[in-house]
Order: C-alpha cells, then sequence, then structure tokens
C-alpha cells in the first residue's frame, strides 16, 4: 500500500510537470502517449497486487484506494484523449498530396551534389503510425488513409536515400582531374537522376526499375573509384620504396682503396637497374589494370587519361631522381666523415714521404672521378628505365645536373 500510495504521488508528479522521459528518439505524438501508458502500467501493476490481499477491503482501505486511483486514471485517459485530438488536429490533411513532387532536387550547400526531395514531415507521420499501430493505440481515420498511401514510399524512399548518398560519395571523392576520368560514368548516372529532378515523382508506378538501374551504375562507378584509389596509393607505395631504395652500397665495416670501390659500385648498378627496372614494370601493370576502366569512353576521357599516364610517369621520374640523389649525398657524407668522430673509414688512404714531398693516394681527384662516374652510370639507368619518353629523361637530366 505503501508502495502504492507512493507510485500515485509520483505518476500525479509526472503528470503535473508534463514532461516525458527518455523517449527524445521517439516521434512527439507517440512519444507522449507511449509515456502515459507506460505510467498507467505502472499503477495497475502495484493496484492488481493490493486486490489480491484479503485485508485490503476489511480495513476499509479498498474504497479510499479505489476513489485515489481512479483520479490518476482519468488524468491519464484525459492526457490521451487531448493527445490523439491533438494529433489529429494539427495532421497535414493534404499530406499524401506530397507525393506528387519529384525525388530529387540539387544540394543546396554543395554544388554538384544531390538531396531527396521527400517532406521530413511524411517521414515523422510514418514513424509515428508504426509506432501507434505496434501499442495498438487508437489511430484518427483521415491519417490512417494517408499512411496507407505514404507508408509503402517509405521503402522506396530508404533505397533513393541509399542511391544519392553513393552518388554523393562520388562527387565528394573526385578531385577535378578526375572528375575528367570519370566524365562518362558520372554522366550516365547524371542521365538517370535528371529523370529523378523532372519526371518521376513518388507515385510513378516505374520507380523499382529506375531504382534497380541507378543502384547498379552508381555501385559500379564507386567500385572503379575505389579501385582507382587503391592503385593510386599502391603506386605512391611503389614510388616511395624506389625514392628510399639504396643504390650505393656501403660496407660499413669494410675498408677499400678507390679503385676496388669504384669497380664494386658499377657491379652494383645493374643489381640496382634490376629491382628498379622490376619496381617500374609493377606501376605500369597497375596502370595496365586501371585502363580498362576508362576504355572506349570518348576522345576527352582519353585525354585525361593521358594526362594522368604522364603524371604518373613524372611522379615516377622524380622518385628516382630523388633516390639517386639521396644515394648520392649519403655517399659524399660518408667520404666527407669517414673516419672521423668514430664512424668507421670507408677508403683505405695512404702517405708516403719521399724528400721533401708528401703523396696521398687516392687523390681528391680520383675520388671526385669516383663520384662523378657513379652519377654518370646512375642517370644513364634513370633515363634508361623509360627511353622512349624524352620528358622523363630531361627531367632526369636536367636535375641532377
Amino acid at each position: 500500500y505503501r508502495k502504492f500510495t507512493a507510485q500515485r504521488h509520483q505518476v500525479r508528479r509526472d503528470l503535473s510537470l508534463n514532461r516525458p522521459v527518455g523517449l527524445t528518439d521517439q516521434p512527439n505524438f507517440a512519444a507522449k502517449n507511449i509515456w502515459l501508458n507506460n505510467l498507467q502500467t505502472k499503477i495497475n501493476s502495484t493496484v492488481d497486487t493490493l486486490k489480491s490481499a484479503s485485508w485490503f477491503a476489511t480495513y476499509g482501505i479498498m474504497s479510499v484506494s479505489k476513489g485515489e486511483f481512479k483520479g490518476v486514471m482519468q488524468i491519464i485517459t484525459t492526457q490521451i484523449e487531448k493527445t490523439n485530438k491533438h494529433w489529429k488536429n494539427s495532421s497535414d490533411k493534404g499530406a499524401s498530396q506530397k507525393l506528387d513532387s519529384n525525388l530529387l532536387i540539387p544540394n543546396l550547400h554543395y554544388p554538384g551534389m544531390m538531396d531527396i526531395n521527400f517532406d521530413r514531415n511524411l517521414i515523422k507521420l510514418i514513424k509515428e503510425v508504426r509506432i501507434w499501430e505496434t501499442y495498438k493505440f487508437s489511430i484518427p481515420s483521415h491519417i490512417k488513409s494517408a499512411y496507407m498511401k505514404i507508408g509503402p514510399t517509405y521503402q522506396i524512399l530508404r533505397r533513393i536515400y541509399k542511391l544519392v548518398q553513393i552518388y554523393n560519395q562520388i562527387m565528394t571523392s573526385l578531385s577535378p582531374a578526375e572528375k575528367g576520368l570519370f566524365k562518362e560514368k558520372i554522366r550516365k548516372i547524371d542521365r538517370l537522376l535528371w529523370m529523378g529532378q523532372h519526371t518521376h515523382t513518388w507515385n510513378s508506378a516505374e520507380l523499382d526499375d529506375w531504382i534497380n538501374t541507378g543502384m547498379d551504375l552508381t555501385v559500379s562507378t564507386y567500385n572503379a573509384l575505389e579501385e582507382y584509389k587503391d592503385n593510386n596509393r599502391n603506386i605512391e607505395d611503389l614510388c616511395r620504396e624506389i625514392q628510399t631504395f639504396e643504390m650505393i652500397k656501403i660496407e660499413a665495416d669494410q675498408i677499400t682503396d678507390g679503385e676496388s670501390f669504384k669497380s664494386s659500385q658499377l657491379k652494383n648498378i645493374e643489381r640496382v637497374r634490376i629491382v628498379i627496372k622490376k619496381k617500374y614494370e609493377e606501376i605500369k601493370v597497375v596502370l595496365q589494370g586501371l585502363q580498362d576502366h576508362f576504355a572506349k569512353q570518348g576522345t576527352a576521357v582519353e585525354k585525361q587519361w593521358k594526362k594522368y599516364t604522364e603524371k604518373i610517369d613524372e611522379r615516377v621520374a622524380q622518385s628516382l631522381k630523388q633516390g639517386i640523389l639521396n644515394s648520392l649525398m649519403d655517399l659524399s657524407e660518408t667520404i666527407s666523415t669517414s673516419g672521423k668522430t668514430g664512424l668507421n673509414p670507408l677508403m683505405k688512404i695512404s702517405v708516403q714521404l719521399k724528400g721533401s714531398k708528401v703523396n696521398i693516394t687516392p687523390k681528391l681527384a680520383t675520388i671526385l672521378d669516383i663520384f662523378h662516374t657513379i652519377q654518370f652510370h646512375l642517370v644513364e639507368l634513370a633515363k634508361n628505365i623509360n627511353p622512349d619518353n624524352q620528358q622523363w629523361i630531361q627531367l632526369i637530366s636536367t636535375t641532377i645536373a
């Protein structure tokens, strides 16, 4: 009985505050009725327990409690009736007519992107009715009539939302240059979406075929774009490997004379050539796989593909050039610091005193000759990786020089 009294006071307090708790994710009117229904259930369960107690009627508490219970229940019932009436009066009588609008509109904030042209109040109405049906609440007849027309479009709305979402992801992922590559694929999708902007409405009968075609186009384009991005990352990784590859073999624990060092480096250059050539061939294989997505798509796309491959060649040449410079810098630093600050010496230096003259071998001129010889062979190696590309040869020659 104490529990009943405490619950009755709590329910009265909640009703006076009129603030549904914990239902912010539900539609407005449904949330109010769920809250009122929960209050009703809460106090009903305690009353049912009291009714089963034999002493409840004996001590005359039954009549008092019944009156208090009826008072609270009357307030809840009145609130439910008010909620139903408010929903009925505030509902849009012409809601179903909004289905005559076109499916899509351009995004107002982001040019080139799309938005769904579906009144959000219709979504609220669909969610509201579905919850009322779940809780078996009474639904006004004109709202139920509108729902019978609007409800089936909800699945269509979700499918079109997915279509628009993928399209917008494609458009935001493409740079201006990449849009040139995907121009033909985007044009096919845009032609289809134009129908959604100007001819198809939510009442159109042929929407299934339209959506299926649109999903096929957008998904295939999105997959091609993802493959394109992945392959670009693979190319970038290979370029980074070329750039960081050690092209000059320096033995940290081995002291050599000038000629021996020169001879070993000339032999090492063949190994370098094989490695670099292999990585460049891997890049060409990646490009060949990408080319299949853009084949036979018109002159404009072919021009963009040519620009793209030239840009890749330039990126590879830049990486190769930087790799040569890095290796030469490492060699220069090793020679200049050889034997200093605890580092292992690279070359054996011979000092001979003959009379008043001091002979030092190898001479500085010999060391410079070794340096320039290695440089020359590395540059020639780089040129011969892509010997038919004059821009490639010029880029490497001018920069290294």
